[in-house]
């Protein structure tokens, strides 16, 4: 019994000493989980977060490599972009020809193609960065399963790039005809008098941000509407802006007058509210087709800029004249008068924004002396947002 006894503390000697010495061969603590059950149990998951920090660590540097590259990919879109608007501007310059621009138009087009390859050839592994399928990637970028960071890169193909744009135009209803249209109004009217919305309705705006229906008062301006959807922007992720536009060229003089320059006049209203009288020499066309030379009522129109908000550009043979309202308000030509020549009307058409020629879209003509002898042309509103969105409306079809 003595010798069992001594047998039994000699073990436990024993173990005590291989575990010392394992201790001070491995510098560990815990080797077994018999050493310490907790400690192991803590030990162990600690060991599991270290390894998946790591395969983080290495997610982490696969996905700043991927962006690095995307980032490289987009500077040159960004160079191409740039040459591109570069192009666009120069090209607007009048002193160059068609042929002057159709060159500059084939570079355009060069470039568009280049913007197009790498659109659809950038890759990281494989997987296409810029052509609009890298939407929502989950990078995991810690232990736990919502340790994530998501990317997505829009696309940058010539088709997708660009803002989604809604606009009103040829928006119309029973009663009104809203824009672009011109309509005539009675002599001495003025634009508060004519609404181009009759009647109240609303506009349900669908963004990504959210939804919101906002009132739209009977007679409200474009101004006025793009103003009510802009002050929205934080709920629907939607703005909108308004422009107004008018077109207007004359028609030739009766036989017998070839080439008279006489004096035309109207009343221009935009954002005034009192009359602005516009005044200048024209010289008219004749029975051959050549059109009126329009270039001191485009000057006389760009003086009152200031009173109406109203700018005139011309074409490039100065017979038909652009008005613009950039922000948005109705643009009203009232008592049209001509002294002298007898024949020409004052042509006037709605145009949107890519300044519509005058042969597709409503015209009216203007009579000096006799009705109708005044217009008004409402504007053009655009919705726009990065993102997809809808636009319904009450009353109009949109």
């Amino acid at each position: 019994m003595a010798a069992v006894t001594a047998l039994y503390h000699l073990k436990n000697k024993e173990d005590a000493q291989n575990q010392s010495i394992e201790r001070i061969s491995s510098g560990l603590r815990l080797n077994h989980a018999l050493d310490d059950a907790a400690g192991a149990s803590i030990v162990s998951r600690m060991t599991s977060q270290i390894k998946g920090l790591e395969a983080a660590m290495r997610n982490a540097a696969d996905a700043i490599s991927l962006t690095q590259t995307a980032e490289g990919a987009l500077d040159e879109v960004s160079s191409i972009l740039h040459r591109m608007r570069e192009l666009s501007v120069q090209s607007a310059n009048g002193v160059y020809t068609g042929q002057d621009r159709q060159a500059i138009q084939n570079e355009v087009g060069q470039i568009q193609i280049e913007l197009a390859r790498i659109a659809q050839n950038s890759t990281f592994n494989a997987v296409k960065m810029l052509n609009g399928d890298f939407t929502n990637t989950a990078f995991q970028i810690g232990f736990q399963p919502n340790d994530t960071a998501i990317l997505s890169i829009e696309n940058v193909d010539p088709t997708g790039l660009g803002e989604y744009l809604t606009k009103t135009d040829q928006l119309r209803n029973s009663s009104a005809s809203f824009m672009p249209a011109a309509a005539p109004i009675a002599a001495n009217n003025k634009a508060a008098f004519q609404p181009r919305i009759s009647e109240s309705e609303n506009l349900t705006i669908y963004g990504n941000v959210g939804n919101v229906t906002i009132d739209v008062n009977g007679g409200s301006t474009a101004k006025e509407i793009a103003a009510s959807i802009s002050s929205r922007l934080s709920e629907t992720g939607v703005s909108a802006t308004a422009q107004t536009r008018m077109n207007v060229e004359f028609t030739e003089t009766t036989a017998g007058q070839p080439g008279k320059t006489d004096t035309v006049s109207f009343n221009l209203y935009g954002k005034n509210t009192s009359p602005v009288l516009i005044a200048a020499n024209v010289a008219f066309g004749v029975t051959n087709g050549r059109g009126a030379d329009l270039t001191e009522l485009a000057a006389a129109i760009n003086g009152a800029t200031g009173k109406t908000g109203i700018s005139a550009s011309l074409s490039v043979d100065k017979s038909t004249m652009t008005l613009l309202s950039d922000d948005g308000y109705d643009i009203v030509a009232e008592d049209y008068t001509l002294v002298g020549v007898t024949g020409p009307n004052m042509v006037v058409a709605g145009a949107d924004e890519k300044h519509a020629a005058l042969a597709n879209v409503d015209k009216l003509s203007l009579k000096a002396g006799t009705d109708p002898n005044s217009v008004q042309v409402s504007g053009e509103v655009t919705f726009r947002s990065p993102f997809i969105f809808s636009v319904a409306s009450g009353r109009h079809q949109i």
